[in-house]
């Protein structure tokens, strides 16, 4: 079982992880630390910004604090409420060109982050060996998920905690 300073640090891998996602209009690298649901809503999010030839820019990103507020289950899962307090400039710009078109480029934001973790109850233990559940070749499923032999992402959730939801992104 992980301790607080193991589940903050995860946690705010995951978070760093959605935002370079963002900026790099890609969220594959992430994919397997997030509900399928927030992957698609961030997938249309990174698409529309492609249609719109523009990258969103998080500069001088760091996470300045990470606070568990509130463990709880349900017959089903763990869930794990966390703040994130973050630090970073937060604008748009075109990808052409590179010049700026909108958002805060000249200060870093203090932005507070609500993220909702959950983990299956029944999840088997991080030591086992994980299969590609396509080719079933080992699977480094701490590294992106995704299986070097077929392609294929595999989620955390049978395993670890996922992201369900978060704010202010």
């Amino acid at each position: 079982m992980e301790n607080d300073v193991e589940l903050k640090s995860k946690f705010s891998n995951v978070f760093i992880m959605i935002l370079t996602g963002l900026m790099e209009n890609d969220m594959t690298n992430v994919k397997h630390y997030i509900s399928d649901e927030l992957y698609d809503m961030f997938q249309e999010r990174c698409k529309k910004f492609k249609e719109q030839k523009e990258y969103q820019c998080y500069d001088e990103l760091n996470v300045g604090e990470v606070e568990l507020l509130k463990k709880y289950d349900d017959e089903k899962y763990n869930y794990i409420e966390v703040r994130i307090l973050s630090h970073y400039m937060d604008y748009v710009i075109d990808s052409e060109s590179l010049k700026y078109k909108r958002g805060i480029n000249d200060h870093r934001l203090d932005v507070n982050h609500h993220l909702l973790f959950r983990k299956r109850k029944d999840a088997a233990s991080r030591g086992e060996l994980v299969k590609c559940p396509n080719c079933g070749a080992s699977l480094d499923i701490n590294y992106n998920g995704r299986c070097s032999f077929c392609g294929t992402v595999t989620s955390v959730e049978k395993f670890d905690y996922v992201l369900v939801n978060i704010d202010n992104i």
